[in-house]
């Protein structure tokens, strides 16, 4: 999960750089970028304290991952997780799975 995290963050990052070379005009669409990646870094960092914890410990008192990160994230940050999809291409065809259906 953490890689496929990752990578969305190098995407927006590159939408950024796009942006800031290309299309000077709007700085609004650049700010809503760069604040997209602080919140995908927030993400990343409380799915590495959960990696950090004892498994035993998390599955005893949040039952899941999903359940931490839900209690442990921000209400914007939660609503930008579960929006989050990533695209897989299975024999032609183009699937969008959850972040959280890949933790």
């Amino acid at each position: 999960m953490v890689w496929k995290l990752y990578k969305m963050m190098a995407q927006v990052l590159f939408r950024c750089v796009i942006v800031a070379c290309f299309d000077r005009t709007d700085s609004g669409q650049l700010e809503l970028q760069i604040n997209k990646l602080h919140r995908l870094k927030r993400i990343i960092a409380c799915v590495r304290d959960c990696y950090g914890l004892h498994p035993n410990f998390v599955k005893d008192t949040y039952g899941t991952m999903e359940n931490y990160l839900r209690q442990h994230l921000s209400e914007h940050d939660w609503v930008l997780l579960t929006h989050l999809q990533v695209v897989k291409l299975n024999q032609g065809t183009i699937l969008h799975n959850s972040v959280l259906d890949i933790a």
